[in-house]
């Protein structure tokens, strides 16, 4: 998962800065997958903090 993210946080700077942005489907779904187990993480842990 965060290779994913890391991937994705390259990606984003290459378009912001170098202006080179390519949309790779495959990664995409990785980041949104990633995503879900990161908000479904952060969920748990605020369920469970008092």
């Amino acid at each position: 998962m965060w290779r994913v993210l890391a991937k994705c946080h390259a990606t984003r700077n290459l378009g912001e800065y170098e202006g080179l942005l390519e949309v790779d489907e495959r990664l995409l779904a990785d980041l949104i997958t990633a995503t879900y187990a990161v908000a479904d993480a952060l969920q748990r842990v605020l369920l469970d903090s008092p």
